[in-house]
Parts: C-alpha cells; sequence; structure tokens
C-alpha cells in the first residue's frame, strides 16, 4: 500500500497546452477622444429694447419656427434717457416758436412796398422754420419710442415683441415673467431670453493629445459612443482640427477637433452628451487575426509556436499587418485550422 502510494506521488501531472485559432476579425487601429455633442447652430435670443417680461410663450423642448413669437415685454424707460427726451423735445418746441416769429416778421416785412427786404432773407427764413418743424418731429418721435419703444401701435409690438430669429428647439428659457431685462449693445451682451438650435445638426467637439494629432486628418470616420446611450454607436465624419494647441494639465498640449455626426433617426441626441470617440486610422475588414499574445519575436521576426500532434510544438514565422494593440492581423504563415500555443 505504502509502495502505491509512493509510486503514485512520484507521477507528475500532465502539461495541458492551452491554444487559440486564428479567426477572421475586422481589425481598427484607432485613436481615442473625449468630448461632448453640441448643436452646430446655436443662437442666444436677447430684446431690442430693455423692459420687463410681461408674457413667456415657450418652453425647453418646444419646436419653434423662425419670427415665431417667443415671448413679449413692457417697456420701462430708463429715467435720465427720459429727462433727455422731454429737454429735448422742449428746446425743439421753443425754436420753432422762434422760427415762425422770425418768417412772419420776414413775410410782412417782404410784402410791405416799404421794405428793402430781399428775396434771399426770407427763404433763409424759411428753410430755418422747415427745419425747426424737423427737429420738432425727430425730438417727438425720440421720446415715443424712450417711452414705448417704437413709432406708433405697430412698431411698438414689433419692438415688444421677442421672436426666433431661426427655427429649431428651444434649448433653454432663462428667464420668467415679471423679470427685468436689458438690450444688447456695445457694452453688455444683453439679457438672453431663449436659446434655439436645430437639434437636426449635431458635431462632436473634443480635444486630442499632441503626440495622436500628427496621426489623423480632416476627413477621418469616427466612431462615437454616448453615455447615454448604451449598446449603439454613432457614425461621424472629422471636419475641424485646431491649427493651434492649448496647454492643459502639467503642460501637456491639446488640440480642439469638430466631427459632423451622421443623424440617426432611431436616437433622439440631446444637447451636451458626454461621448467618447474612435477615430479609425486605418481599418480592414474580414482578415484572418491572432491574439497579440500568441507573438514571439526572433529579433524582428514575429513567430508562433503550433501544437502538433500529443505536445509537439513548432515554429512557425508569419507576416504580420494591421494591429489594433490587442489583435493583430496575419498576412502570411497560419490559416483558422492551426491551434496556437498561448
Amino acid at each position: 500500500m505504502a509502495t502505491y502510494y509512493l509510486y503514485q506521488k512520484s507521477k507528475s501531472p500532465p502539461v495541458v497546452i492551452k491554444t487559440e485559432s486564428p479567426a477572421f476579425r475586422d481589425i481598427r487601429q484607432i485613436v481615442l477622444v473625449s468630448g461632448s455633442v453640441v448643436p452646430r447652430e446655436e443662437v442666444k435670443i436677447t430684446p431690442k429694447i430693455p423692459g420687463i417680461i410681461q408674457r413667456v410663450d415657450v418652453k425647453p423642448g418646444d419646436e419653434v419656427k423662425e419670427n415665431q413669437v417667443l415671448a413679449e415685454l413692457r417697456v420701462v424707460p430708463d429715467q435720465a434717457l427720459l429727462n433727455e427726451g422731454y429737454n429735448r423735445l422742449r428746446k425743439a418746441k421753443i425754436n420753432l416758436m422762434e422760427a415762425e416769429r422770425k418768417l412772419k416778421r420776414r413775410k410782412f416785412l417782404r410784402d410791405s412796398n416799404y421794405s428793402s427786404m430781399s428775396t434771399e432773407d426770407f427763404e433763409k427764413a424759411k428753410f430755418e422754420h422747415e427745419l425747426a418743424v424737423t427737429d420738432l418731429k425727430a425730438a417727438e418721435n425720440n421720446l415715443q419710442i424712450i417711452k414705448e419703444g417704437g413709432f406708433g401701435v405697430e412698431d411698438n409690438k414689433n419692438q415688444t415683441l421677442i421672436r426666433a430669429t431661426i427655427s429649431g428647439m428651444v434649448l433653454d428659457v432663462p428667464v420668467k415673467v415679471g423679470d427685468t431685462v436689458i438690450e444688447s449693445n456695445t457694452f453688455n451682451e444683453g439679457t438672453t431670453i431663449a436659446t434655439i438650435a436645430d437639434m437636426q445638426s449635431l458635431i462632436f467637439e473634443g480635444v486630442i493629445d499632441e503626440s495622436d494629432v500628427g496621426k489623423v486628418a480632416c476627413g477621418m470616420k469616427l466612431k462615437l459612443k454616448l453615455g447615454a446611450v448604451e449598446n449603439k454607436e454613432i457614425d461621424a465624419i472629422l471636419t475641424y482640427i485646431a491649427p493651434k494647441g492649448k496647454s492643459e494639465n502639467e503642460g501637456q498640449v491639446q488640440f480642439q477637433i469638430k466631427a459632423d455626426i451622421t443623424p440617426d433617426p432611431d436616437i433622439f441626441i440631446r444637447a451636451g452628451y458626454s461621448a467618447n470617440a474612435q477615430i479609425v486610422l486605418e481599418e480592414r475588414k474580414n482578415v484572418l487575426s491572432i491574439d497579440e499574445k500568441c507573438l514571439a519575436f526572433d529579433g524582428d521576426v514575429p513567430y508562433v509556436e503550433l501544437q502538433r500532434q500529443g505536445q509537439t510544438l513548432e515554429r512557425r514565422d508569419i507576416k504580420l499587418g494591421l494591429s489594433d494593440g490587442i489583435r493583430v492581423e496575419v498576412i502570411d504563415g497560419l490559416t483558422e485550422k492551426d491551434k496556437i500555443k498561448l
């Protein structure tokens, strides 16, 4: 019994060789880029005049057409401008009264047989009177603009109604009824009433490291994976690579890129979705390939070990093609039936 136990213990366990066979796969050499999905055209709608929001007709998610009314303002005149407008009007009235007085006097003297009033003096007084009438009308219009936002009822409506400048989807309405808003001018951007974008025309924006930017070119294909959409890839085409990079963390230089997204009718993509892009540098369709862990090298010569009968191994030099970092294309030296030692 003891002899049998020692005999069994002295026997070595058989060596099991793990093998793998080549298979036909698609091989892609890619560069990974992180970024987000944004509309190609995004417009902020601002008022033409300052005022208070009286009515809001849209909400985020609504589809709007160009020139559609989004909101309505109630004009609140600026006190300084209002005082200036009243002063200008009073001055224009005084000037008109003086011009009328001069014109009547010149007319009386011209018509009098005892006066040497020339025609030129009379025409000059007439011109000054017409100029004073024009200044008064301009002062009245200016005051009306300050008080009501425009000339007459129709023009007032055009100024106080906030309209969409493009067709698209309302992304944001950052104001509510009762909010005070200001117009855009040289010194400020104005209050945003709504943000509108064409959600049928989206692009991918991301940054690529300086070590990879030399490998890519406009026109290359991208495969986008959205964090909010599982098990789905979206196609895109690289259209822009920034000519100048920006230094980020610890001096690392990155370049902005943009890509046109091919619309997918089955997926609704929201603005701001985070996305990871695979830029396809080179691709092989349905080629014979093996895992790179099967490879060994004799200098620069790649080879694999094939299992023959039993535990016998045979070296086989092979010729390689494109690699994606995990699998590599086999151009020559193997078939699907070969068993490669791992």
